[in-house]
């Protein structure tokens, strides 16, 4: 066994396994990273189309508002003839 790890250093196989084992680690790492800017991603797109539909619903609020206005305007001052 003390041969084979003699002619690994000697062939730099050892030191190519640490590299390979710290590229390995790395690659766990950028692809944890990797999944969760995914998941932010999709979370910041659900949000966007929240936030859109909820601006329309404004929309849809401010006509209605306004609308009650006028219809409280026409109930306060009736047209006289």
């Amino acid at each position: 066994m003390k041969f084979f790890s003699k002619l690994g250093d000697k062939y730099g196989f050892s030191l190519q396994k640490e590299n390979l084992a710290s590229d390995a680690r790395c690659a766990r790492t950028l692809r944890d990273e990797n999944d969760i800017l995914k998941e932010k991603a999709a979370k910041a797109t659900r949000l966007e189309f929240e936030t859109d539909m909820l601006k329309e619903k404004l929309k849809d609020v401010d006509f209605y508002r306004q609308r009650v206005e006028e219809i409280r305007e026409d109930n306060r001052c009736p047209d006289t003839f």
